[in-house]
């Protein structure tokens, strides 16, 4: 039995008649959106979503992206939802669907996804996504030696340590994770424009990075009982 947060279904090229089988008609809530209904937007996630969601996994597919967990999809589905209440007003009925007709925002959207919490294909520090050579990445001495002797001296920054080496994570990619933690934690609203420059790497790969060596830090504490004792620190939670 499929697990799909939204069960598949054909999608029709042009708006369906009202009563086809949707309980709610998508012109009726297109129409809803333009009067400024918020609620339109759950509506036709719970209605639509699942046509919604073909267009997000197909342009996750071209990103290549060929699985995405079902509390992401959903996120983007209301997100995608978001997006044509914005552009509602310019969209006809008897014309293609909504999600079709504006499949470029939607598009866009998932891009921006992408960018943010997948980076599958390259794991290096020193270049960038569109392949220039920047400055390999380095970590301050007295900064080094500081989180060393706190590694030692600190048994939950030792954990922290070990659950990183387990996740794979070198010592600059766990400094760069407290470092991005550091400055979310002081109101910074882009942490990753203020470090990508000390890390060698542009703000959207800092970005990337940071999420997927998140990810694997949050895997590890997750599965290893050793690690229990850090597993509601900000950094893995």
């Amino acid at each position: 039995m499929s697990t799909h947060p939204f069960p598949q279904r054909p999608v029709p090229p042009t708006t369906p008649a009202a009563g086809a089988g949707d309980t709610v008609p998508v012109e009726v809530i297109m129409t809803r959106l333009v009067a400024g209904d918020t609620a339109a937007v759950f509506t036709l996630a719970e209605h639509h979503g699942h046509r919604i969601a073909g267009v997000i996994r197909r342009q996750l597919r071209r990103c290549g992206i060929d699985t995405i967990g079902p509390d992401d999809l959903r996120s983007l589905v209301l997100d995608a939802c978001m997006e044509l209440r914005q552009v509602a007003a310019g969209w006809k009925p008897g014309g293609a669907l909504p999600w079709w007709w504006a499949e470029g925002r939607i598009r866009s959207l998932v891009n921006g996804w992408v960018g943010v919490h997948a980076d599958p294909l390259d794991d290096r520090w020193g270049e960038s996504d569109d392949e220039a050579p920047v400055a390999a990445p380095t970590m301050d001495e007295s900064v080094a030696a500081t989180f060393a002797r706190l590694v030692e001296e600190v048994p939950l920054v030792g954990l922290v340590a070990e659950a990183a080496s387990v996740a794979r994570l070198d010592d600059v990619s766990l400094f760069c994770l407290l470092d991005y933690r550091i400055q979310q934690g002081q109101g910074d609203p882009s942490p990753a424009t203020t470090l990508a420059a000390r890390y060698g790497v542009t703000p959207e790969t800092l970005r990337q990075r940071i999420c997927r060596n998140r990810r694997r830090l949050r895997e590890v504490v997750a599965n290893d009982p050793r690690f229990a004792a850090i597993a509601d620190f900000e950094l893995v939670a």
